[in-house]
């Protein structure tokens, strides 16, 4: 398999990465030995696949879409930062408005019952 480019040299490169030689990387490749989990998350996203498939073959080879839907804004400039969590915020305020005569609508039941 040489998913994204993975040839030989690629393999070398992310054990350089990795602090592993080239063999090494290629004793994963090969099934013979498995990576530590350190090591197989950041071969997980240099070939954009699970870690469970990867480190067992079991589950998706690819993550869902749905899966990606968290977004990490923790390196974002700290202005960007504010602009993305008061458009959520705002967004947020919106769909409970929308939303807010469906909730009345819901029986009403006493506590501990």
């Amino acid at each position: 398999m040489n998913e994204k480019g993975w040839a030989q040299d690629r393999r070398e490169d992310v054990g350089k990465r990795l602090g592993v030689t080239g063999p090494a990387v290629t004793y994963w490749w090969n099934g013979d030995r498995l990576p530590t989990m350190n090591q197989a998350i950041v071969i997980s996203s240099e070939m954009g696949c699970c870690v469970e498939w990867l480190l067992t073959g079991r589950g998706p080879m690819r993550p869902r879409p749905s899966d990606m839907d968290c977004l990490d804004i923790s390196e974002l400039p700290d202005v960007e930062k504010a602009i993305f969590k008061a458009h959520v915020d705002t967004r947020t305020q919106q769909i409970i408005r929308e939303k807010k005569g469906s909730y009345d609508a819901l029986p009403k039941t006493s506590k501990g019952t």
